[in-house]
């Protein structure tokens, strides 16, 4: 992220503080929900639908509705860990399972 041309010094200084923290996401066959693992107090657990919109030998897009649009995800796997592509720079945000 520090040497991609497009990050702004803001976005820079937000990733690099602690922006990234222990989020817990959970899949079933339709539906996923996710929380910050310090936040378990705050909110109950809300599950989504998604649908696989495309998929390829290690990657998949999964498209949910976000405030009555529809979000199109690409998620993929190295081994033991999986990714989401995030925002508009398309930086992978890895997550491992946890038995």
């Amino acid at each position: 992220m520090r040497k991609h041309p497009d990050v702004s010094d803001k976005a820079k200084t937000l990733f690099e503080n602690n922006f990234f923290g222990k989020l817990v996401v959970i899949f079933g066959p339709r539906n996923h929900g996710s929380y910050f693992e310090d936040e378990t107090d705050a909110q109950p657990l809300q599950f989504n639908a998604y649908r696989i919109k495309s998929r390829g030998p290690d990657w998949m897009v999964l498209t949910r509705q976000l405030l009555g649009e529809d979000v199109d995800t690409k998620l993929g796997c190295e081994g033991e860990r999986y990714y989401a592509i995030i925002t508009r720079w398309e930086f992978k945000e890895y997550f491992v399972r946890v038995p």
